[in-house]
């Protein structure tokens, strides 16, 4: 007879893989080999020392209850057999929670990271894989290890990216952003520039300042003190109450 050392109708996560064991046993004390016919491609089969192992690759196989018989004969040609049961949980695709915010990396060689958690979600907790789709592949490379996409500057300049997350079966979602590789030597980056509703003030490094927008006679139409401002949280002014009309920005460092 032949039995599973790990129970049966198991559930295998559409995205894991599940080792199952099986031992077989002969009242007569004559050797026995395990076997299964009709072995599934989602499936792998060894026999060794009187174990034998199912790989079932939960990737692969498809969702649902599955059906393995599993056979033994002994050296003389008497056969047992079971029915080991299994089902493939449904997949569930990711979800993008949030929409990516444009990028900015502070020139070329440097880098600025997206944590692929803070936009988007598995219901299924597997791990995730990104890939990205760059307008121009001049401005940037791309990179992805656990869980976080590098964007590391090559040029100064601006395209657009296509983030897209996939998880292991191919189902994916996706999200399009801006991607600036500034230049490290300016102070801020006012964009954008002529602005109507509003405009945004960035800098290289992290900095608590002193903003103030002037008119062209002098006055201070818009100040604010002891601001946060950074490479990818940039300060957000509102112009709806300012009238039309060249103006100049300055930002001092906080001491």
């Amino acid at each position: 007879s032949v039995r599973s050392l790990s129970g049966n109708n198991l559930t295998v996560r559409s995205w894991d893989n599940l080792n199952v064991e099986f031992e077989a046993t002969d009242p007569d004390g004559h050797d026995v080999t395990i076997f299964i016919d009709n072995l599934e491609s989602s499936m792998q089969f060894s026999y060794d020392n009187g174990i034998g192992t199912l790989l079932i690759h939960g990737a692969e196989a498809a969702e649902g209850k599955h059906t393995v018989p599993v056979s033994v004969v002994d050296e003389y040609g008497a056969m047992g057999s079971m029915e080991f049961n299994f089902t493939v949980l449904a997949n569930t695709a990711p979800e993008l929670v949030m929409d990516v915010p444009s990028l900015a990396v502070n020139g070329p060689g440097a880098s600025s990271e997206i944590v692929i958690s803070d936009y988007f979600s598995d219901a299924d907790a597997e791990p995730l894989f990104a890939t990205v789709e760059l307008t121009d592949r001049g401005i940037a490379s791309f990179s992805y290890s656990d869980g976080v996409a590098v964007f590391t500057g090559k040029a100064v300049g601006s395209t657009r990216a296509r983030l897209t997350v996939s998880d292991a079966r191919g189902a994916s979602a996706s999200s399009e952003f801006t991607l600036v590789v500034r230049d490290p030597s300016s102070a801020m980056d006012i964009y954008p520039n002529p602005a109507t509703d509003y405009v945004y003030v960035r800098t290289g490094t992290d900095t608590d300042a002193s903003v103030k927008v002037y008119s062209a006679s002098g006055a201070i139409v818009w100040s604010a003190s002891n601001i946060a401002v950074s490479l990818n949280s940039p300060l957000k002014i509102e112009l709806t109450d300012i009238a039309p009309g060249v103006y100049t920005l300055s930002l001092e460092k906080a001491k």
